[in-house]
């Protein structure tokens, strides 16, 4: 995020003021857009001496799926969301930094996850439209459930998982349960009326969404069961216009 700040800073060129939305799906009082939307909103009418600010919306202008694409039409001037919520391949690289095991903390994983995605798979050419500003991930994936203690594969049987897209989707399909696709507002009323028995979400999510009433077993590997990968990005015309 420090690297989008400055990348703003070195580029706004102009006199007025401007003010860029940025639509958040997120509760505003969630961790995400607490301790990091808002301090980097905040860093960037710093450095810009108030020439730029960031108004981030307490409710969103379209659904979690539709964050990439808010941006790129211009609905929206920033958009953040996770690669895998896109129904198409038009993030296939990124799924490099959703694979199980890629590491205990988010920062780490996170720096990695911008070497190679940005630096040596070229991440601007997958969101074109948009001026990329960030990448990151979240802490290593887990597998969360009511009905059962899960030691071995035949234990994913019968289950109906909660899913994020992308890789996990996948890999928990073939290990037997059944997969349902939600954004995470959606959970926990599927989960409080048992319509779904479990989710795959990172241990934080549990509490930011007050999930941990409604589940009992978790199933953790070291290193992550998975992770998602998430973007945060700003519509072309915008980003070209502060240089203006």
């Amino acid at each position: 995020m420090a690297a989008s700040v400055s990348a703003i800073g070195l580029t706004v060129g102009i006199a007025h003021a401007e003010e860029l939305v940025m639509s958040s799906w997120l509760p505003p009082t969630h961790p995400l857009v607490t301790k990091v939307m808002q301090p980097w909103a905040d860093e960037v009418a710093k450095v810009t001496e108030g020439r730029v600010t960031v108004r981030i919306l307490p409710s969103p202008l379209g659904p979690p799926p539709a964050a990439f694409d808010l941006s790129v039409d211009g609905i929206a001037d920033i958009t953040y969301g996770l690669h895998s919520f896109s129904k198409d391949a038009r993030f296939q690289r990124s799924e490099i930094g959703q694979f199980s095991f890629l590491g205990n903390t988010a920062e780490r994983t996170s720096s990695a996850f911008w070497t190679v995605y940005a630096d040596d798979l070229d991440a601007q050419a997958e969101h074109q439209g948009t001026k990329l500003l960030s990448l990151w991930v979240h802490g290593p994936g887990m597998l969360h459930n009511n009905a059962r203690k899960i030691e071995k594969p035949e234990d994913f049987q019968g289950l109906k998982i909660r899913v994020p897209g992308g890789y996990i989707a996948d890999l928990v399909a073939e290990l037997g349960a059944t997969t349902q696709f939600m954004g995470p507002g959606e959970v926990f009323e599927k989960l409080s009326n048992h319509v779904i028995d479990g989710v795959t979400f990172p241990m934080e999510a549990l509490h930011s969404f007050n999930l941990a009433p409604h589940l009992t077993n978790t199933l953790k590997v070291d290193g992550g069961l998975y992770n998602t990968t998430w973007f945060l990005v700003m519509n072309e015309g915008r980003w070209d216009g502060l240089a203006a």
